[in-house]
């Protein structure tokens, strides 16, 4: 009983509450997900509640994993709500842009995570069969793209 329980909640909280079981581009349905859970708090609470689904990310991906052969299923999607909530908080506490940056943001950063360009592509490569560590490194592809997104979004703010 404990055991199922741990797994379902693994299950609904490593697929972004099965957003990322939605037909096609699962990852753009988990940030679209996370965009909403995002703008349910207050701005100031950003960077903390990232932090904090990164924590539960890597925990719930790891038991995630071991219920399925794939070593980084695209139903996995937490990793998009933290690359989303990462550029929500660099755009708007640390760059102190609006919600219009926000949203250049976002399309920035599924394009990274899609190309996977330079360091996001090797990151996303690597291969371990330590889950703990390969969950590890399925979220931090998507903090790759997410930081490549803020500075896109940084530099072309100074030109408007």
């Amino acid at each position: 009983m404990h055991d199922t329980l741990l797994k379902e909640i693994s299950k609904f909280l490593a697929t972004g509450a099965y957003s990322g079981y939605l037909p096609k581009m699962p990852g753009t349905w988990g940030s679209f997900w996370g965009a909403f859970l995002f703008l349910l708090f207050p701005q100031h609470t950003y960077f903390g509640a990232t932090f904090l689904i990164t924590v539960i990310g890597i925990i719930a991906t790891r038991e995630f994993l071991k219920t399925t052969s794939d070593s980084d299923p695209s139903c996995v999607v937490i990793d998009e709500i933290i690359g989303v909530g990462l550029v929500f908080s660099f755009v708007l506490d640390v760059l102190h842009l609006g919600y219009g940056w926000c949203a250049l943001g976002f399309f920035l950063f599924r394009v990274f995570d899609m190309i996977k360009v330079g360091i996001v592509k090797i990151i996303d490569d690597y291969q371990t069969p330590c889950l703990a560590l390969r969950s590890l490194f399925i979220q931090l592809d998507d903090i790759v793209a997410a930081l490549q997104a803020v500075l896109v979004v940084w530099a072309a703010s100074s030109f408007f």
